[in-house]
């Protein structure tokens, strides 16, 4: 069994709390700076509808934690956020796919550890620029049903306009004044925001959106979208086939209704991941 319990340690930043979505326990605060976050306002997934999803997982004192989602790129390689992994070695990290329930399992579920992390060498934690993280695994995959791999999106393909309905997943917070989680898997549904306008809302608390960020929000008068747990999950196109868009990256609180949630743009990693996974 997995454990769940979770943290929201933030970053300060002009008197605003900006955070990482990451999913940690209480046990990692004072070790880490990492930031969670969970679906609110979500629907639970009966079945593996999303096979290319995977719970990154942390060993701490005889224990895995689920610290992150991640997303299924081929059968050796998983990407997720940096922050999610920024200071922890491979031999701390696990990652566990098909899998729906963190605590009940799967039969169908494959567990692999984590060989070698290759973080993007401009990864720049206080700002969250090129938030992005490619896990080598110790042992491939076995692709089925229930285990598979998400195509990327890539350089003008014209799939993240303004306005497009995208989906985002993950294990975090789904009830924001209780902090209450759930240990099933997650969805929601997102709208993309103008890239611009993402970057006037956030330069209230100085913080720069770059091209190589996303912005998404819920629809008008909803408060939905990822909180703390859902740190490296995937975003995506709703219809099939799903593309990745974007990864769960940072936001400021939980579904501030001012700021838009941030995820790493993979369009514009798409050549880094494919160099480092040849």
């Amino acid at each position: 069994m997995v454990r769940v319990s979770h943290c929201f340690p933030c970053i300060t930043m002009k008197s605003i709390s900006l955070v990482s979505f990451l999913f940690c326990t209480n046990l990692l605060v004072a070790s880490q700076n990492g930031i969670d976050i969970l679906i609110v306002g979500g629907e639970g997934i009966g079945t593996n509808n999303y096979p290319f999803v995977v719970s990154l997982q942390l060993l701490w004192e005889g224990d895995y934690y689920h610290v992150c989602g991640g997303s299924i790129y081929n059968t050796k390689y998983i990407i997720t956020a940096a922050h999610c992994v920024n200071g922890w070695e491979g031999s701390q990290l696990r990652v566990v796919a098909g899998i729906v329930n963190l605590n009940t399992g799967s039969p169908d579920q494959q567990i692999r550890m984590v060989k070698t992390i290759i973080i993007h060498p401009n990864f720049d934690e206080p700002e969250y620029w090129n938030d992005l993280v490619v896990l080598e695994l110790d042992t491939p995959l076995t692709f089925n049903t229930k285990v598979a791999p998400i195509q990327l999106d890539w350089p003008r393909s014209g799939l993240a306009y303004p306005g497009k309905g995208v989906t985002v997943i993950g294990w975090g917070i789904t009830e924001i004044v209780n902090q209450e989680t759930s240990d099933s898997l997650q969805e929601v549904g997102l709208v993309i925001v103008d890239n611009d306008d993402c970057n006037t809302a956030y330069q209230q608390i100085r913080f720069a959106v770059s091209k190589q960020m996303i912005c998404a929000t819920a629809p008008l008068g909803k408060v939905e979208g990822p909180c703390q747990g859902d740190s490296g999950g995937p975003l995506f196109t709703t219809g099939k086939p799903h593309i990745l868009i974007g990864i769960v990256s940072l936001g400021v609180g939980c579904l501030d209704p001012r700021f838009p949630s941030v995820f790493t743009r993979v369009s514009s990693f798409n050549n880094f991941i494919r160099m480092v996974t040849q």
